[in-house]
């Protein structure tokens, strides 16, 4: 990537922290198809396209990014959202679905609370909802005893000391 060329993603960025989306978006078009189709072009894509509520444009955009990065979870995310704010909120739910694997660590907390907020909202069929919402509790059980075990592996490190 040259010089000119982060600059011009600098200045879409620049625009967009000032608040300023219409010069963020004269910035942009100016950006060649060639550049955009990068890792960095995608994401002042994915960033424009959300400041702007253009869900469409951030679709392709996360759709995009996901396949130039397909364990990374800030495309699914995206995706999701953009899916979400079109009404095809059950897309959104599979796609979270179908993505749990690239979910881990600190993120799986974030993939499961997003999960519940889509399912919660999505129109789907009472017996897929049951399903989700049995996992849902799983998990949430599974988070529950995980913070009991730390808690207690800490009261007992700190009652040795």
């Amino acid at each position: 990537m040259t010089d000119d060329m982060k600059d011009k993603y600098s200045m879409v960025e620049g625009w967009i922290e000032l608040g300023n989306y219409e010069e963020a978006d004269l910035e942009f078009q100016k950006l060649a198809p060639r550049d955009l189709a990068t890792e960095r072009g995608l994401k002042v894509w994915l960033k424009l396209s959300r400041v702007l509520k253009r869900w469409p444009e951030m679709e392709a955009a996360a759709n995009q990014l996901r396949a130039l990065r397909p364990k990374s979870t800030l495309p699914i995310l995206c995706e999701t959202e953009a899916l979400h704010h079109q009404g095809r909120t059950v897309e959104a739910v599979a796609l979270l679905s179908a993505s749990a694997a690239c979910f881990t660590g600190r993120e799986w907390s974030t993939y499961i609370d997003l999960l519940k907020s889509y399912v919660d909202l999505a129109d789907l069929p009472e017996l897929q909802r049951a399903k989700f919402e049995t996992i849902l509790k799983a998990e949430n059980t599974r988070r529950h005893l995980s913070e009991l075990s730390v808690s207690f592996i800490e009261d007992v490190e700190i009652s040795q000391s």
